[in-house]
């Protein structure tokens, strides 16, 4: 048989409140010693209650026994706290453990004992196992299973290339075998209007494409400043003359220099004779021709011939002396109007391009 026996004992106690407008009465006042079940909302008139008029926002807890005064039995607890064996201790315990727990301050799970099955490449059972896979498998080099082609990568849009949908592994192939064919293209790899470049020099512009046309119409010019006062010439040592490093019209401008100085001077070496004649012309057959008006009587007179093509273009060889050398007749004559006239004719019956020069002794 089993006997209670009664220790404390209860009576339920109802009070009222003062009555007051609808809907902004006044609550009874918690009294000490008594716990509230509930609160009850009565209209005047209202002669039963239902579960909408019942209010447990006020309701009280019971306490049959202090924490602290309840025994309780530590001696196979493992990480609840025995300083006191009393319930209180041990929901105290318990509840500094889940918060250290919670917080992740201490007491966290291991992962090796935190669940986690197979999943694609992943084989482990828990999240140590796994998470080690994982990193393994992201840095391993092996062709076959390299880390780069177990990561995902979007389609990415691109003018004039684009990468496909697949892994970072398969992308970055892509991008190597452009990479390669743009470094190894003989032709088109970049539009020369595309290739930024520094001005400098006389050139201002500031692209390949653009700098090439400045420096091609800057050269073509004959504008002062322009074309061979651009280009630089090394130094052309000689004797008696010589030209010093300098620009390159700055040099032919020397040269001519001393060419007029040279022709206006005594410096000829008089055992030689000086020629004041020389030009060519085309022939046809049976044709006298007037050459020029020499401005004094030459002591000499040299011609050579060729063979003339379609066009009348001179074909190798010229003959000083040749087949056709005897039919060929040059000489002057005195002209009291205008001078000395040099005549030529060809006698043959070919077109020959026939060259005269004249010379005179100084």
């Amino acid at each position: 048989q089993v006997f209670f026996r009664q220790d404390e004992s209860f009576e339920i106690v109802v009070r009222q409140a003062p009555a007051g407008p609808l809907n902004a009465s006044l609550r009874p006042a918690l009294v000490d010693d008594e716990l509230l079940l509930c609160d009850v909302k009565r209209k005047a008139g209202q002669t039963q209650v239902f579960n909408a008029d019942i209010d447990l926002s006020r309701r009280q807890a019971f306490f049959f026994a202090q924490g602290n005064a309840v025994a309780t039995v530590s001696g196979l607890w493992k990480a609840i706290s025995t300083t006191a064996n009393t319930a209180q201790a041990a929901f105290d315990s318990v509840d500094a453990i889940l918060a250290q727990h919670l917080d992740a301050a201490a007491l966290a799970h291991k992962a090796e004992n935190v669940s986690y099955g197979p999943y694609k490449f992943l084989s482990g059972n828990n999240v140590r196992t796994n998470l080690d896979k994982l990193l393994d498998a992201l840095t391993s080099s092996i062709p076959e299973s390299a880390g780069a082609t177990r990561i995902g990568a979007r389609f990415v849009f691109g003018q004039p290339k684009g990468l496909s949908i697949g892994t970072v592994d398969s992308q970055l192939v892509q991008l190597l075998g452009w990479l390669n064919e743009h470094l190894g293209a003989a032709a088109g790899a970049h539009n020369a209007s595309a290739i930024a470049a520094t001005a400098h020099g006389f050139v201002a512009a500031t692209s390949v494409q653009a700098q090439l046309q400045e420096i091609a119409a800057d050269l073509a010019s004959a504008a002062v400043g322009q074309g061979a006062a651009l280009l630089g010439s090394q130094a052309l040592g000689g004797t008696p003359r010589a030209v010093p490093q300098t620009k390159l019209r700055d040099q032919l401008l020397a040269l001519l220099n001393h060419l007029n100085a040279h022709i206006a001077s005594p410096d000829h070496d008089a055992r030689y004779a000086r020629r004041i004649f020389s030009q060519a012309i085309v022939l046809a057959p049976a044709t006298t021709k007037t050459m020029g008006i020499l401005s004094t009587i030459p002591e000499s007179l040299r011609w050579a011939y060729n063979l003339v093509a379609n066009g009348d273009e001179p074909q190798q060889p010229q003959y000083h002396w040749g087949p056709l050398s005897p039919q060929i007749q040059v000489w002057v004559d005195k002209d009291d109007a205008s001078g000395t006239r040099l005549w030529a004719r060809n006698n043959s019956n070919t077109r020959l391009y026939l060259l005269v020069n004249a010379y005179a002794l100084d």
